[in-house]
């Protein structure tokens, strides 16, 4: 699961803004008007600190001098740099995001924070509201980068390349591509029991530890084919933490699962119940709760939707790299300033002052620049 939210918080953390009031302990001001927070910084250093773990942070950093920690701080600061100055350039251009795109961003903000455990999200002072500032403000993102580079501009052949690129990729896609829509469409129910060859970090187990898994599956898997009690079998040995509650059960599309566990599911029978299936996450054993049927109109325009979104992405990641060469133009034409008392007072795992201080200068030579006729930012109401 964490995996899951660390790829949601990086397509954020290159895609996202943050709308709101001028905040009364701003970290940066633009053009004169006060915006960002610490608490911003601290949103994106988590999303980082997912990635690589509290370890992680104090290995040497690849990218030049210090630890992963003091790049992890400065890729933080150069994220909320170029998102409020993109934030600042939406308003001034009277963007606005429809009830409907704003409706959307609540919702997926209540989706992806439900996932987030609460006493994590408490230290880390990640909250709903901040999720639906981020998301709602990825709304304002795409309308900038819509304005200022258009479809014209998209490179047709590069577009082709990705999309094949998705096609390797992506079995969803691929699927829709190789099968089409009905098929990509149809789904299974099944219950199934997890016993994990792998640790919490998905490192394979010793080689002992090894066979005991499989001895124990296999133990499992007789008292499944002796018709006991399949719930209750999940409940005694799953290590499958998202769908023990309910009793192993789950629904799923094509795509949506590793493809041993799909091929096997997809293959059963209504009350069948598979033999061992071994995945990168263990052994598996499922038991078939409905067979796929023909899928409803509405499923196949989910399935339709999906494609789109693959392919808007694709244009949407080639308008993203000139987007970049558009913000750093935009850097020169603004006054952006750090607010250094409260930037040089926030340590992360990993940091060495020393370094810390380095990058602070430098992020300040990099941002502050005078222009000879500030532009007034448009205060959001």
């Amino acid at each position: 699961m964490k995996k899951i939210i660390a790829l949601l918080l990086t397509l954020v953390m290159t895609t996202a803004l943050f709308i709101g009031c001028a905040p009364q302990n701003a970290l940066l001001e633009i053009n004169g008007k006060k915006t960002a927070t610490l608490e911003e910084i601290k949103f994106f250093v988590y999303s980082f600190e997912l990635q690589v773990g509290e370890e992680g942070m104090s290995e040497p950093n690849p990218e030049g001098e210090g630890t992963i920690g003091d790049y992890v701080r400065q890729q933080a600061m150069d994220t909320v740099i170029a998102l409020n100055l993109v934030k600042h350039v939406a308003l001034e251009k009277g963007l606005k995001a429809t009830d409907a795109e704003l409706k959307k961003a609540a919702e997926d903000a209540e989706k992806y924070f439900s996932q987030i455990d609460p006493e994590e999200a408490k230290a880390k002072g990640i909250t709903k509201e901040l999720f639906e500032r981020i998301l709602t403000n990825y709304v304002y993102y795409d309308k900038l980068m819509e304005n200022l580079i258009p479809d014209a501009e998209i490179d047709q052949e590069q577009l082709k390349s990705d999309l094949q690129y998705y096609e390797i990729t992506d079995n969803k896609y691929a699927l829709i591509k190789s099968k089409g829509y009905e098929e990509a469409a149809k789904k299974v129910t099944v219950k199934h029991i997890l016993l994990k060859t792998v640790d919490e970090n998905m490192n394979p187990l010793a080689e002992d530890a090894m066979k005991k898994v499989e001895t124990k599956a296999k133990e499992v898997l007789a008292k499944a084919k002796a018709n006991e009690d399949f719930a209750a079998l999940v409940k005694e040995y799953s290590e499958d933490t998202g769908s023990v509650s309910t009793n192993g059960e789950i629904t799923f599309g094509r795509g949506e699962m590793v493809p041993e566990f799909e091929e096997k599911a997809f293959s059963m029978k209504d009350g069948e119940i598979s033999d061992l299936v071994k995945t990168v996450y263990g052994y598996h054993i499922i038991k078939l709760e409905k067979a796929s049927l023909k899928p409803t109109a509405e499923e196949i325009e989910v399935v339709k939707a999906y494609e789109k979104e693959i392919e808007m992405n694709a244009k949407r990641s080639q308008k993203g790299m000139k987007f970049q060469e558009k913000i750093e133009e935009l850097k020169k034409e603004y006054k952006i300033v750090i607010n250094d008392k409260i930037w040089n007072s926030y340590e992360v795992t990993g940091q060495t002052k020393k370094d810390a201080a380095k990058s602070t200068e430098k992020a300040t030579e990099a941002v502050t620049q005078e222009t000879s006729k500030p532009t007034e930012a448009t205060t959001e109401k």
